[in-house]
């Protein structure tokens, strides 16, 4: 794609824009999903935070912080902005994690979505986005309500959703007024402990065999093989966070036989880099919780799946073991 700097103002998300690409959180370089391959625009912070070193190097970028100052050629990844189609099964999908929130409308497949920070962390405050948001997309498409609306999220955030504990096993179904939700149903994914999230569920869903997902925002090992194996270490002290995270990628690799890691998240490049340093091969990959809650919404059988994930899951503490002590004390 060419982008003239001429009779703009230079703002690349208002070019972009003008020629029909849409940008999920509105420009606000919150979600990371405005992707073009640009090797001639410089890297900014921003890229860095979504971006491995490997990415930059091959032209990886942006667009919402960028400017232009001459003409260039650009790949752009952005969807075209969606238009008004009939919808005949109209629900919602609501992921909130604390990177933010994701709200998707969704018909046969993701209709539009919106990504958002994080509102105050209340129960009416995480009700008042989500059904907000719900109903833009009702007036947009001229819905009257949808059938199901999907939340799942982040284990603290549920629970301050649902005002009560979340399911833990099984999945469960609600009327939506005990939420005063724009819908005839809010189906809650289960929630499996106190660390381990229906979002990492959801990223669980298609995950490879034997394979170790780490969550890098929310310092979660997650190793999917016949169990669900998940370990959590603390994000808060840099330099205690660092060396966490090396002895538990090797502790999951020598013990369990991880043979694929792979990187989510905010921090991801970041992690990458880290991991290499000290020669553990590791990958980082877009989300796949949205297009997860989808399938959920979409289809039973992965509810059911979802559900099975919940009973497989087990938390351990790695700090109680000799082997992780010795790795973390290398």
């Amino acid at each position: 794609m060419k982008i003239r700097r001429e009779n703009t103002n230079g703002n690349l998300k208002d070019i972009l824009t003008a020629k029909g690409r849409y940008f999920p959180c509105g420009g606000k370089g919150i979600c990371g999903k405005c992707r073009i391959l640009a090797p001639d625009l410089p890297p900014t912070n921003l890229d860095r935070r979504f971006f491995s070193d490997s990415d930059i190097q091959r032209g990886m970028r942006l667009a919402c912080d960028k400017t232009i100052e001459y003409d260039i050629e650009i790949e752009c990844y952005l969807p075209l902005a969606p238009r008004a189609a009939r919808i005949d099964y109209p629900q919602i999908a609501a992921i909130l994690q604390g990177s933010g929130i994701e709200v998707m409308l969704v018909g046969e497949d993701e209709v539009e979505s919106v990504v958002l920070p994080l509102p105050e962390q209340s129960v009416l405050g995480l009700r008042a986005v989500v059904g907000k948001y719900s109903v833009e997309f009702f007036e947009k498409y001229k819905l009257a309500k949808a059938e199901t609306i999907l939340v799942a999220g982040e284990p603290p955030l549920i629970s301050l959703f649902m005002d009560a504990p979340p399911p833990k096993n099984r999945g469960e179904v609600f009327a939506a007024s005990r939420f005063d939700m724009p819908s005839e149903t809010v189906y809650i994914p289960p929630v499996p402990n106190n660390r381990v999230g229906s979002d990492a569920l959801l990223e669980l869903l298609d995950a490879e065999e034997n394979s170790l997902t780490v969550l890098c925002g929310q310092g979660l090992f997650l190793y999917k093989a016949e169990s669900i194996i998940a370990a959590s270490i603390g994000t808060e002290d840099d330099g205690f966070r660092d060396r966490a995270l090396v002895a538990t990628a090797k502790y999951f690799v020598s013990h369990f036989g991880a043979e694929k890691i792979f990187l989510q998240g905010e921090g991801a490049p970041e992690v990458e880099s880290l991991f290499n340093s000290h020669g553990i091969a590791a990958k980082p990959v877009l989300s796949s919780a949205t297009s997860a809650a989808v399938l959920a919404l979409t289809d039973n059988r992965y509810k059911t799946r979802l559900d099975k994930l919940a009973r497989k899951t087990e938390l351990i503490d790695l700090s109680l073991t000799d082997e992780w002590q010795e790795l973390f004390s290398e």
